[in-house]
């Protein structure tokens, strides 16, 4: 079965755009396509951004749905423990934490709109790409 590690934008973009390409990612998963890798530390993110007013005006969640959303990532995903420790994105150290959680994982694919992320293209085998092209191999 396919691996992947979603980064927190991508969770935001299916939350903000529920008939975009990244909602159909967590379609996908739902559906048992592929396993969801997360960490403590994407979690914790995701849940933070989730907050932002900026973000929390659009999407409209009450922290009880943020903090249950969060819950069934946690609860429908595997979850590393994130002893790795991992220095390679310089620009935005935050996004260590998704390439680690994806390295103890083994997983196979990291997907991201992050250009941090993006221009590092694979690391360790893993291939790191935007979500249309996650897209575009999952359903070769």
């Amino acid at each position: 079965m396919i691996k992947i590690v979603l980064d927190t934008n991508v969770f935001i973009s299916a939350i903000m755009s529920p008939d975009g390409t990244c909602a159909e990612i967590l379609k996908e998963w739902s559906a048992g396509r592929f396993t969801l890798l997360v960490s403590g530390a994407i979690l914790e993110e995701l849940t933070r951004v989730m907050k932002y007013p900026g973000i929390a005006k659009i999407h409209k969640y009450s922290n009880k749905e943020i903090m249950d959303f969060v819950q069934y990532i946690q609860d429908y995903s595997s979850i590393m423990t994130g002893g790795i420790k991992i220095d390679v994105v310089k620009e935005d150290p935050a996004d260590n934490a998704i390439i680690a959680c994806a390295v103890e994982g083994k997983a196979d694919y990291i997907i991201s709109g992050d250009s941090h992320l993006l221009k590092i293209g694979s690391y360790q085998k893993i291939s790191i790409v935007s979500p249309g092209d996650f897209m575009r191999d999952l359903q070769k």
